[in-house]
């Protein structure tokens, strides 16, 4: 396993690299965590991927994409708030320990 960042993805590879991660990401979000995801063509892309964000990818023995994360710079954008991923709020309201704030 290795993790790799790309943040302008300029050979072939990353591209690909970054097509597997939005196809990865349309599985999870749609398939496995049943959430309401805009998919087009198999594959989730959201406003926050038109923000250029650095990608984190965690690929496989076999080169496949298994995981990933991005990162924004925080004065680029609106922080992402209960509109923007109410699923995943409400499961954290659901786990976090009562009087956390976890979620505030």
């Amino acid at each position: 396993m290795r993790i790799v960042a790309i943040k302008n993805p300029k050979s072939e590879a990353e591209q690909r690299l970054i097509h597997d991660m939005h196809r990865l990401r349309a599985r999870i979000f749609r398939s496995r965590l049943a959430w309401n995801a805009r998919c087009t063509s198999g594959l989730e892309v959201d406003s926050f991927d038109k923000l250029k964000p650095t990608y984190i990818l965690c690929i496989g023995r076999s080169d496949a994409v298994i995981g990933c994360a991005r990162l924004l710079r925080c004065c680029e954008c609106e922080p992402m708030s209960r509109s923007s991923l109410p699923q995943a709020i409400r499961r954290l309201d659901a786990v976090a320990p009562s009087g956390s704030g976890a979620t505030t």
